[in-house]
């Protein structure tokens, strides 16, 4: 298997100095274009460090910069990126830094590239999309939104533009239709899983004009993993927000909009169906849904931070929590809504270039308390702002356990840290005068390899180390108490390999004890630690089955029939469809479909109980497909 990465141990090494040794920066030390940041309010803000990108593509005032500011509005660190056009700035589940960038892709266009970096700003990695459109040019990736996953597979979003014959809808015989696709990538950038738009969603479907030359069917502009599992994605076009099943490609619901399949609750009925035209949807582990609310397609314009208490079960959602500024600021464009642990948000207004300038970045309480207030130069865009813990590659506990012996176990925690690891050493090849050392990160594996990928991986890492003993044989005990990111644990595997940040994770063999809530591993040694649950392959990067690749109308079953028959037939693209049956002398007796479906598999019912025994034909129109075939009524 190929090493991609061979210095994660020195990395993580680096990374712990630098965020030990880093101070605030001086406004005098900043540089000459940096941006000139007002600071309106600070008043016990929640600690953390936030990040955002400013930038002026209209007069450059100022430089685009990647800052990352305290929780007071200092700076703690800063890049130049030298461009405009940076969208995604934030630090990943395994601790790493990205960001979206536009770059030049010969000829056909800007597309995003993501870019890898550590907490100095050092790129090790970048991604960008892998494939060809349908008209022969490079997938053009979507800088809205970029995961590492916590398995290490890379997911973002795709325009797809395609040459498309409009005119059955009013519009033109070759326009240029953008459609929106899912691409995820393994560690080595081969593509594993596609979700494509056109599969699911009906060209009809959009609130856009299908008459223009190019057409933007949907706007996909965030891109969420739900505690679920699933894909939550934003498709500001449709002011909607769509839950996919991650395994089938299914949509499990669709949230505002056209098609919208929730009651809304305390909103403004006169908004309905277009409640919110929204970026930064996010699902919260308690099922809650938070957006930023652009509000541009309201009535009244203004924007707003919003939580919903969604019931699942009644397809209910209830506006529980909404912040407007005083006044109102009026964003075309942009912007996030980030619910911090403590229950405060962090609000970004999508930088001072929008309609009103009174903020920029507002840290807010759930009674609408400000506790923080920023406004960015004239003229400056920020496309979002998050707060996190800075000290993130500061283990979450670490434990030095010393002398150890044979045949003895050891609880790993002490009066100021918790791992939530007992070790019982079997037989160790070491000095008398020995330790050793068990760290636990909240974080997920760097660069993981496996033979077999599993779906979920879990927000936790282990580092048991030491200086003193070359070779070590125990059992480790993980108490779940410390673990509340996994809930079904007889499903859990415990993966280990030898070199920390580096190499193949092997699953080792884990037993369950449901009794003392806790998993049990044996005969284990020195290395790295992960959880994840048992491998549930998802096969092919189709979402669903394999997609047809042509046209076809089948006999119906059973032939002859009485008093009804299966009608099954396939479409290889989003088709408008009719599916008509005559007697033998031409008339219309029913008609079976008439409807755009998408592409896949159909199955249709003809019952015939008012029909009098004969033979009678069904016609299958999909585009300029025609099939017909005969079926036999006898009673």
């Amino acid at each position: 298997m190929k090493q991609k990465f061979l210095f994660p141990l020195c990395l993580i090494i680096a990374l712990n100095l630098k965020a030990q040794t880093n101070k605030i920066i001086n406004k005098t030390d900043l540089p000459t274009d940096f941006p000139n940041l007002t600071i309106n309010i600070v008043n016990n803000p929640t600690p953390g460090f936030i990040l955002y990108a400013p930038q002026d593509r209209a007069t450059n005032s100022h430089g685009n910069y990647l800052i990352i500011l305290d929780e007071n509005g200092n700076v703690y660190r800063y890049k130049n990126t030298n461009e405009t056009g940076v969208h995604d700035f934030k630090v990943q589940p395994n601790g790493l830094i990205t960001w979206a960038l536009d770059v030049d892709q010969g000829g056909v266009g800007q597309q995003a590239v993501f870019y890898i970096a550590d907490s100095t700003f050092t790129v090790i990695d970048s991604v960008k999309a892998v494939g060809f459109d349908s008209l022969g040019n490079k997938l053009i990736a979507d800088g809205h939104e970029f995961f590492i996953l916590p398995n290490g597979n890379y997911l973002f979003t795709i325009k797809v533009p395609q040459i498309t014959d409009m005119t059955q809808y009013g519009g033109k015989s070759n326009a240029t239709v953008v459609h929106g696709m899912i691409q995820e990538l393994d560690i080595n950038k081969n593509v594993v899983w596609e979700w494509r738009s056109w599969d699911h969603i009906p060209i009809t479907d959009t609130d856009n004009l299908l008459t223009l030359n190019n057409v933007r069917l949907n706007h996909f502009n965030t891109l969420d993993v739900t505690p679920q599992g699933t894909y939550l994605m934003g498709n500001r076009v449709n002011a909607e927000a769509i839950n996919i099943d991650r395994k089938t490609g299914d949509i499990l619901w669709r949230f505002g909009g056209r098609d919208n399949q929730f009651t809304f609750i305390a909103e403004n009925d006169t908004n309905s169906p277009n409640y919110f035209s929204a970026h930064d949807v996010r699902m919260l582990p308690n099922g809650n849904i938070t957006l930023f609310d652009n509000g541009n397609n309201h009535n009244t314009w203004f924007s707003r931070a919003v939580e919903y208490q969604i019931n699942y079960d009644t397809k209910t959602a209830t506006k529980i929590w909404e912040y407007r500024h005083a006044p109102d600021i009026l964003s075309r464009n942009q912007g996030s809504t980030q619910k911090l642990s403590n229950g405060n948000f962090l609000i970004s207004w999508g930088g001072n270039q929008q309609d009103s300038t009174s903020s920029d970045i507002t840290e807010v309480k759930s009674d609408g308390t400000v506790t923080f207030d920023l406004t960015l130069p004239k003229n400056s865009a920020s496309y979002r702002a998050i707060k996190y813990n800075w000290n993130i590659f500061k283990p979450t506990a670490a434990v030095t356990q010393l002398n150890v012996t044979s045949g003895t176990t050891y609880d790993l925690n002490n009066n100021s840290d918790s791992t939530g690891v007992k070790i019982k050493v079997i037989s160790f090849n070491g000095p008398e005068t020995n330790k050793l050392t068990l760290k636990k990160y909240n974080l997920s594996p760097l660069f993981p390899q496996f033979n077999e990928r599993p779906d979920k991986v879990y927000k936790y890492r282990y580092y048991l180390t030491s200086i003193t003993i070359s070779s070590l044989n125990a059992n480790l005990e993980f108490m779940l108490s410390t673990l509340p990111e996994i809930n079904n644990p007889s499903k859990i595997k415990v993966y280990f390999r030898s070199t920390i940040g580096e190499g193949l994770f092997t699953p080792l063999t884990t037993v369950y004890d449901s009794l003392n809530a806790k998993l049990i591993v044996n005969n284990s040694g020195f290395g790295e630690y992960i959880f994840a649950d048992e491998i549930d392959v998802v096969t092919g990067i189709k979402t669903k089955k394999t997609l047809p690749q042509n046209f076809l109308l089948k006999q119906n079953y059973p032939n002859p029939f009485n008093p009804s028959t299966i009608i099954n037939y396939q479409l290889p693209k989003i088709s408008k469809v009719t599916l008509t049956v005559y007697d033998v002398l031409g008339k219309e007796v029913a008609k079976l479909v008439n409807q755009e479906q998408s592409a896949g598999t159909y199955k249709v019912n003809f019952d015939a109980s008012h029909l009098s025994s004969g033979i009678y034909f069904y016609t299958l129109i999909a585009g300029d497909f025609v099939q017909t075939k005969k079926l036999v009524l006898l009673k």
